[in-house]
């Protein structure tokens, strides 16, 4: 989960497409060798698949995953600033 947290979104345009529009979303391959150089091995996880030597993302799966990094993320935070909060309180005595 924490592999799909680092990734960055981006804009990008599709190759050959007739149409050159702006798509938002995160490149199959940067997730590809975030994953690879963690130790994983892309193929296990659902959130890649492959069509004819071509990656794309499976973004059911990939929000999934970056909601729970995210969740993981806020929670950790809320801690440190009722522990934040609880020293400060500390302090005003």
């Amino acid at each position: 989960i924490d592999t799909v947290g680092s990734i960055d979104l981006k804009q990008f345009v599709f190759k050959n497409r007739e149409e050159e529009q702006i798509s938002l979303g995160v490149i199959a391959q940067d997730l590809i060798k975030a994953l690879d150089a963690q130790g994983l091995d892309y193929k296990d996880y659902e959130v890649i698949g492959e069509n004819d030597d071509r990656y794309f993302m499976v973004y059911d799966q990939f929000l999934v995953a970056r909601c729970a990094y995210l969740e993981d993320k806020v929670s950790k935070l809320e801690e440190r600033i009722a522990r934040l909060e609880e020293i400060m309180e500390g302090d005003n005595k």
